[in-house]
């Protein structure tokens, strides 16, 4: 989970924004603060999706979450293994198992569906419709990726939004004189 907390107080003395009342500081901050979530959500989206090199984004758009409270928000993403049919690559049969990416799936074969999604699939047990797909660790890679992509930009992120939105907010009252 990144946790992001982010006090435009030290800002305002450094943009000219003084006047402006406290309500529209809060306003500015409280719109900058959303606006750097969603950019935070799609940053993660974006590196996710090229590190792990998903066949589409669908998979992991549903494995983060964002929640805003109070001025902070914090970012969940679900890191719990992704099936083999979600990634890009080729699986390969081999005598005991399934090759994918260089990783080795025991017991397992490559079968496509009535639904025509074609992946790789182990038996639980010993009945025949006892199916279940392959799936493979992704928290190692999607744990670099998030620490290279996002914790060095959040705060100039945030900044950039905050001076744009007091910057519109000072033109808009300084067009009503």
């Amino acid at each position: 989970m990144i946790q992001i907390d982010i006090d435009p107080a030290q800002l305002v003395p450094s943009l000219g924004a003084i006047e402006l009342t406290q309500k529209e500081i809060n306003a500015a901050a409280h719109r900058a603060h959303q606006r750097t979530a969603k950019a935070v959500q799609r940053h993660v989206l974006k590196a996710l999706s090229k590190e792990l090199e998903t066949k589409n984004n669908k998979a992991m758009r549903r494995r983060i979450v964002l929640k805003r409270r109070d001025g902070k928000f914090s970012l969940f993403v679900g890191l719990n293994d992704l099936p083999v049919s979600s990634l890009k690559g080729r699986m390969k049969q081999v005598s005991n198992g399934v090759v994918f990416r260089s990783q080795r799936f025991e017991k397992a074969f490559i079968a496509k569906m009535p639904s025509g999604k074609k992946s790789a699939w182990r038996r639980r047990n010993k009945n025949r419709n006892s199916l279940v797909e392959v799936k493979t660790p992704i928290q190692s890679d999607a744990d670099s990726a998030i620490r290279r992509q996002i914790y060095d930009d959040i705060v100039e992120l945030f900044r950039h939004h905050f001076e744009t939105d007091i910057k519109g907010r000072l033109a808009k009252k300084a067009a009503k004189l």
